[in-house]
């Protein structure tokens, strides 16, 4: 294993993420998250500061041997790849075989959104203040007046903006404990922004719901490539907003 090795997460690696009950020790599931199929294994450890390079390896090795996850590529190729990223994903995760899997893990999602107005993707652990943050990102000021206010209800401190441009600049100065981002937006979309935060140091573990009137499987799909811990389908009832995040917390 080296500095150059590229790991993407198998199908067992993305069912372990899909579990109701974490199965893995803290760090193991949050390495596991991080693996996106681009970042070598320094990049992923200068993310993660609380874990040491000898522990950040000995968790790579334990997911490898457990076959969560696998090399994608090594070598000058790898190098190559890194140099074009540029705040773009230019590596697909998803070979054909985990490709089928995140399929059917969409097509479960869309049903889920629809009978529920909620979906979960994976779970975070809050660690953060007593009252947890929570970034609204919505354009529309009904919805989000109504969002801020649930969420309020619910013991959480929301705070809102309505663009990309926004949103961009509030996280340069504060780091929420979540984020709640509307997939069209006036001036971005929402997927787009998503896979920013994904690539970012900074907020590449940042719980993110996605909230959406599509309910399809392709707009599920893209989520979950992207990185989204979870989806609310809009309009929402409050309940299924407040369980989603309440799940993607663990609390």
């Amino acid at each position: 294993m080296t500095n150059i090795d590229i790991f993407t997460k198998t199908t067992k690696g993305f069912a372990e993420l899909s579990h109701k009950t974490v199965h893995l020790p803290r760090q193991y599931y949050e390495v596991l998250q991080a693996i996106d199929g681009r970042s070598d294994p320094r990049h992923l450890q200068n993310r993660m500061e609380e874990i040491s390079g000898t522990e950040f390896e000995g968790i790579l090795r334990y997911l490898l041997g457990h076959g969560l996850i696998k090399p994608l590529s090594s070598g000058p190729e790898v190098e190559r790849l890194d140099l074009q990223v540029e705040g773009r994903i230019v590596v697909d995760e998803l070979d054909p075989e985990d490709g089928v899997r995140a399929w059917a893990e969409a097509k479960r999602g869309a049903t889920e959104l629809k009978e529920k107005g909620y979906f979960n993707s994976a779970v975070r652990f809050f660690e953060g203040r007593e009252v947890p943050t929570i970034l609204v990102v919505e354009d529309d000021p009904v919805i989000a007046r109504m969002e801020m206010k649930l969420l309020q209800n619910a013991g959480f401190k929301p705070t809102h903006a309505s663009t990309g441009k926004e949103t961009e600049a509030i996280l340069a100065d504060w780091k929420p404990d979540l984020v709640t981002l509307d997939v069209r937006l006036p001036d971005a979309n929402g997927f787009d922004i998503l896979r920013w935060l994904r690539q970012h140091p900074d907020f590449s573990k940042l719980p993110i719901v996605m909230v959406t009137a599509e309910t399809e499987a392709e707009d599920v799909l893209q989520g979950l490539r992207g990185g989204a811990d979870g989806y609310i389908f809009k309009p929402f009832q409050a309940e299924a907003l407040i369980q989603c995040i309440r799940k993607v917390l663990n609390i």
